[in-house]
């Protein structure tokens, strides 16, 4: 039977995968043409245009052609494909489990697939479809779901993971036809298709076996995708990337109740706003918004929005200043935060670090570092320093005791929330205003070098350390000057009276002036 073709439909052009957008005559040319959009753009031609008459329009670059209806193909159904794709349904699979070929010995070996008693992971007894737990159509000609669910339930028991992105699915809703059939699903891929509008995406059934959701590079809204996801009860993770959203919509009271981890990276998303709407989701644990276009956070205290928020991903985004970042101190319990490459990154390359986690009390690791507890009080120390005049500018207390219940303007409470609490533990920097000048003569000049597993040295710089500091407090130091982690490096250090005998610095609880070491003398970084 001759296939029939409608705008909007997806087809398989000589391999290639399109979508419908004309169906007509061509000036100067004879006969009915396809005017076609390319998923691959490098396809294209033209955006819908010829000869100066527009025919159809595509919405980025020239991904549009015209083409002839002898080389349109409609795709498979769900049961074709998996066939097409794996195997005739009921076939006993008896092929090498070959995992992968490798070089040893100069010849190349099979590498076996085994199951923990040893026999071969695949079953060569019973038919491949019954024992099978994934079914990945990525890429195939995909396209309906015409099919029994009870025959399907059937034909896979066991099914966890269904992967049908990157096919010529059109109607969105064929996904439940197939979910009612695979009651074990747990996971669902349905990203890189263009789908008809859909215009109901309710199911009259819920799936509580669905776990995850990805649904990247896909022509729907936000609106729409909250609406699919809700027919999914026991959600815990789903990923909406790439799709070029703007703007979200506060999900349902029944929406997102179990869901943990959102992933929404690579849109178009500039206000903060709009990811508030999220903020009542009640286990939300892990945010991704990498990519994005935002340009601040927006977050006040009394409001208590992401309560359960522990991982917050900012990497590529627009923030320029602090007082674009300062309300990130309002996610009481943040753990993890991603927040490299954005401007305000570069504004103290050197300091952003102990700043990020000076404002983030519960802070356990930021760009995927850990936080030691040495670094966590250096950086503490060293912020109480590096704003302490602005304090005092805003009305603060010269006095450590008093931090509390001072009253400071209102523009640095909001730059520096966490200030007057860290000021108040972190000791009387009135002492240490007047002690600065007893402490300049008791300064080391000292020379600082590392030397790695070869025995080479190489000269980091010199410094002027004080005596009484402990080595631990060095350390970090150093750290920050080699880009070394604290935990793995050791010190010892060479008089510049004897140069030939090294002396080893073996506790960190001990200061300086307990070795002995004098102005001039050689600190060893050793790693």
């Amino acid at each position: 039977m001759r296939e029939t073709f409608n705008i909007g439909n997806r087809v398989n052009v000589n391999g290639a995968f399109a979508t419908i957008r004309y169906i007509g005559e061509l000036s100067e040319h004879q006969g009915t043409w396809y005017g076609v959009e390319w998923d691959d753009a490098a396809k294209g031609k033209h955006r819908g245009t010829y000869n100066n008459v527009c025919y159809f329009s595509v919405p980025d670059g020239k991904t549009g052609s015209f083409v002839r209806e002898r080389h349109l193909k409609r795709g498979l159904s769900f049961l074709e494909a998996v066939e097409k794709r794996y195997q005739k349904i009921g076939t006993v699979d008896d092929t090498p489990d070959i995992l992968n070929i490798v070089e040893m010995g100069g010849k190349d070996v099979q590498l076996i697939t085994r199951s923990k008693d040893g026999r071969s992971a695949k079953s060569k007894t019973v038919a491949w479809n019954l024992v099978q737990f994934d079914i990945d159509l990525t890429g195939t000609d995909f396209q309906y779901a015409s099919l029994d669910p009870s025959f399907l339930r059937a034909t896979f028991p066991v099914v966890t993971h269904l992967n049908i992105g990157e096919t010529l699915m059109e109607d969105l809703t064929d996904i439940f036809v197939i979910l009612k059939g695979l009651p074990r699903l747990q996971c669902v891929t349905i990203s890189n298709n263009v789908y008809r509008n859909p215009s109901d995406l309710k199911a009259n059934v819920t799936f509580p076996s669905i776990r995850s959701v990805y649904c990247d590079t896909v022509n729907l809204t936000f609106s729409n995708f909250v609406e699919f996801c809700s027919n999914f009860p026991n959600l815990q993770k789903c990923s909406f990337a790439l799709n070029g959203i703007s703007s979200l919509e506060i999900p349902g009271q029944d929406a997102f109740t179990k869901l943990t981890e959102m992933h929404i990276q690579g849109n178009n998303l500039t206000d903060w706003k709009e990811i508030n709407k999220l903020g009542r989701l009640p286990k939300l644990n892990l945010l991704n918004l990498y990519k994005n276009k935002l340009g601040n956070i927006q977050l006040k205290k009394e409001d208590q929005l992401f309560e359960p928020l522990d991982t917050l991903i900012l990497a590529d985004n627009c923030m320029k200043s602090w007082t674009d970042l300062c309300d990130i101190s309002n996610l009481q319990n943040l753990k993890h935060v991603v927040i490299r490459d954005n401007p305000v990154c570069d504004i103290n390359p050197d300091r952003f670090r102990e700043e990020v986690i000076c404002r983030c009390p519960s802070l356990k690791t930021m760009n995927r570092s850990e936080i030691l507890a040495d670094e966590r009080t250096s950086a503490k120390i060293l912020y109480v320093k590096m704003y302490h005049s602005d304090w005092l500018a805003a009305g603060g207390s010269k006095g450590a005791a008093d931090a509390l219940s001072c009253g400071v303007s209102e523009e640095f409470q909001k730059l520096h929330p966490t200030y007057a609490k860290l000021f108040h533990e972190h000791g009387d920097f009135e002492q240490f205003v007047e002690k600065k000048q007893n402490i300049s003569n008791q300064l080391l000049p000292l020379v600082i070098k590392t030397r790695d597993g070869t025995g080479v040295e190489k000269t980091v710089k010199e410094a002027k350390l004080l005596g009484s500091m402990s080595v631990s407090k060095v350390k970090m130091l150093i750290a920050r000057m080699t880009r070394l982690n604290a935990n793995q490096f050791t010190l010892s250090y060479r008089s510049d009276k004897s140069p030939d005998i090294e002396y080893p610095i073996d506790s960190d609880l001990k200061d300086l002036k307990s070795y002995a070491i004098e102005a001039g003398d050689t600190l060893l970084v050793l790693h």
